[in-house]
């Protein structure tokens, strides 16, 4: 049977739109909506209903070129019966016979709807003429309201799994992105034709191939190649005839785990990068020549952040666009002329940016502004413009050909938190799920409440799940603030959190955030309310040193210098504080009367506040023991450890009195390119 692909299509008790991809079961909408492939799969299932469809057709019709496992077609197959309701045990639309392949065994009919058969197609028809002419009256009246608008996103790419870090090849034809494949570690090089659903695998290594970025000929590729033994910039030379790489060589060493993962093109024989060398030095920027093997530092960033982390160059701006982090969580967009050398800002967004991307003119910079929003930011006032903005995340815009603008849509990966019982040998369980980031889990004693940040309202908010297991957010930001390092006092009347390198403490009952510690020349960190609930304690960094300080919740304007320290915890008994030193592992104790003591007790490689809890008799924290990360308890008295059982986050918190622990477990999410075109 023929279908004219105009109509909709009748597949049992659902309907199918060819031409939109759109399924509708039970007279909604099915979402997620089908990929391009997952659609083609569909189509071809239904078209050949009499029939059983191999698999080794359907990885050849669906697929075709695509370098990936034959275990695809089971997962678009699962997918597909998802979406139609469909069972694989008792099927009603897709049949699977066992060495052979699949049969679509629902009705299948075309629903053809035609005005000329419809009562009243007259009175419709002079409505839609009375539309149109109001449309082209409207064009002509008002015609930059109608050019101004952008169009819809499309999707660029469709494989399974994450895909990300985009670039097009200078004539527009190619596309060259990285992809993880599901059930995968490691990042592959892949070449997509940008018209067709034809994808070549560049080089299938088991280590990480990242960020490929075309040269201005075409003809060469450069990229990050890492893993724990390897940290590289590499070059190859494309041959297009047989869509892969050759002449591979390293132009860069690096130390391992220092890649922010971004590098670009100035002309043939010059690239850009960003790196670093020390684990206490920020990222900079450096130029390479290609010919004379040179590099050249450019940028000199402060310490107070992770550095210049993004690059990007604009062939009619003639300018570079670089994205400093400051303070950890905010953000400067800077300017630097090559040919006169200077650097300048352009604008500040308090949020942590990886990529950026000119558009087409070398006007104006297109970044994220919001968990799913593009802003323009014009190079000639430093305005910004919202040009998308959608319900779901999107990062990594880059340009296309033309004035498009590529991103990379959804999450790479989402968090869950999770509970587990000290008191019996058992699995921990999921206490707080959704499709979105739930983190940082700090729990309040005396209140039985358990705060947490979390993605699900779209932006990053505090939440809070109290006693009965209700769901509450208690933060209503506008923006999408970097929050770290959350915590909770004892009574559940406040939650503190750093943000912007910034210390805030917000009242949990009205949402209403009482004090801000403004940033300064000072970096804040790790807050904890000390165990009474009276005070709250963090450290500042002042001139590359950390140091504790406290403020009384009453007066939160005065602040009361305490000693050097990186993290603290109060103890059991009043006015007495366990300190962490930076970059040591040993614990000391602060005494009542500010005396330090060395406890004598080493708790490894501590980072963060939530890493380690205080009980009356013991220490609960994180740390690696061959190469895994282990849940241990130090009995105080006994000098003792015990390790509890494996633990997927370095972050967790403590509930003494029900004897549990809950921390974050990451899984990873489906990703695709997509792309938008600006007006």
């Amino acid at each position: 049977m023929s279908y004219s692909g105009k109509s909709s299509i009748l597949l049992g008790k659902c309907r199918y739109t060819p031409a939109t991809a759109t399924l509708e079961r039970d007279g909604k909408e099915v979402t997620p909506c089908l990929t391009p492939t997952e659609a083609t799969v569909l189509e071809f299932l239904y078209k050949n209903n009499d029939r059983t469809v191999t698999r080794e057709e359907l990885l050849r019709h669906a697929v075709g070129k695509r370098v990936v496992g034959a275990d695809i077609v089971t997962q678009y197959i699962r997918v597909l019966r998802k979406a139609l309701g469909d069972s694989a045990n008792k099927p009603t639309y897709i049949r699977t016979y066992q060495k052979t392949g699949y049969r679509f065994i629902a009705p299948v009919e075309e629903d053809v709807v035609s005005f000329w058969n419809q009562k009243g197609f007259k009175l419709g028809l002079l409505v839609s003429i009375l539309l149109i002419a109001l449309i082209v009256s409207l064009y002509i009246l008002y015609p930059t309201t109608l050019q101004d608008e952008n169009r819809l996103p499309v999707s660029l790419t469709s494989l399974k799994g994450q895909e990300m870090y985009g670039d097009v090849s200078p004539d527009g034809n190619f596309l060259v992105f990285s992809h993880k494949p599901q059930g995968k570690s490691n990042w592959d090089l892949v070449l997509k034709k940008m018209d067709e659903e034809s994808y070549f695998q560049l080089l299938g290594d088991v280590v990480q191939d990242v960020a490929a970025k075309f040269s201005p000929s075409g003809n060469q590729l450069i990229y990050y190649h890492y893993n724990q033994d390897v940290n590289q910039i590499r070059l190859a030379q494309i041959n297009w005839k047989e869509k892969r790489l050759q002449n591979i060589e390293v132009l860069l060493d690096f130390p391992l785990l220092f890649n922010s993962i971004n590098l670009g093109w100035q002309n043939e024989q010059t690239i850009y990068f960003s790196s670093k060398e020390l684990i206490d030095q920020p990222y900079q920027i450096s130029s390479f020549n290609l010919k004379s093997k040179e590099r050249n530092i450019i940028t000199d960033p402060p310490t107070n952040g992770h550095g210049d982390m993004a690059v990007s160059y604009s062939v009619m701006a003639g300018k570079w666009a670089i994205l400093r982090n400051v303070g950890w969580s905010k953000t400067e967009v800077l300017i630097y002329d090559p040919k006169s050398e200077q650097l300048s800002k352009l604008a500040s967004l308090p949020l942590l940016l990886y990529t950026i991307a000119w558009n087409h003119d070398g006007s104006g910079l297109v970044l994220r502004t919001g968990k799913g929003k593009l802003g323009l930011l014009s190079l000639a006032d430093g305005q910004i413009k919202t040009i998308l903005e959608t319900n779901y995340p999107i990062y990594a815009p880059f340009r296309l050909g033309g004035n498009s603008i590529g991103f990379m849509r959804g999450d790479l990966v989402v968090s869950d938190i999770l509970q587990y019982s000290l008191t019996q040998d058992s699995q921990a369980t999921p206490i707080i799920s959704s499709s979105y980031k739930d983190s940082y889990p700090v729990y309040a004693q005396q209140a039985k409440l358990l705060a947490f940040k979390s993605t699900r309202s779209g932006h990053s908010q505090i939440w809070i799940k109290n006693q009965q297991g209700q769901l509450s957010q208690i933060s209503h930001f506008k923006e999408s603030p970097k929050i770290r390092h959350l915590s909770i006092d004892k009574f559940g009347k406040y939650v503190a959190f750093i943000a912007n390198a910034e210390l805030h403490l917000m009242e949990i009952s009205s949402g209403k955030v009482l004090f801000s510690s403004g940033a300064g020349n000072s970096e804040h960190n790790n807050p904890v309310f000390s165990e009474d609930g009276s005070s709250l304690i963090y450290t500042v960094k002042r001139e590359d040193e950390w140091f504790l300080e406290k403020r009384h919740l009453d007066n939160m304007k005065i602040r009361t210098p305490l000693t050097e320290g990186y993290i603290a915890k109060p103890c059991a008994e009043m006015d007495c504080l366990y300190v962490i030193k930076r970059n040591r592992s040993r614990l000391y104790k602060r005494m009542p009367n500010g005396q330090i003591v060395d406890t004598g007790i080493d708790l490894g490689n501590i980072q963060f506040a939530h890493q380690f809890h205080v009980t009356q008799d013991s220490i609960y924290f994180a740390d690696k023991i061959d190469n895994q990360m282990m849940l241990i308890r130090y009995d105080i008295k006994a000098q003792t450890r015990v390790h509890i059982t494996k633990i997927p986050s370095t972050n967790f918190s403590l509930n003494r009195d029900e004897k549990l622990v809950y921390w974050r477990i990451r899984t990873p999410n489906e990703t695709n390119l997509e792309s938008i075109t600006l007006k």
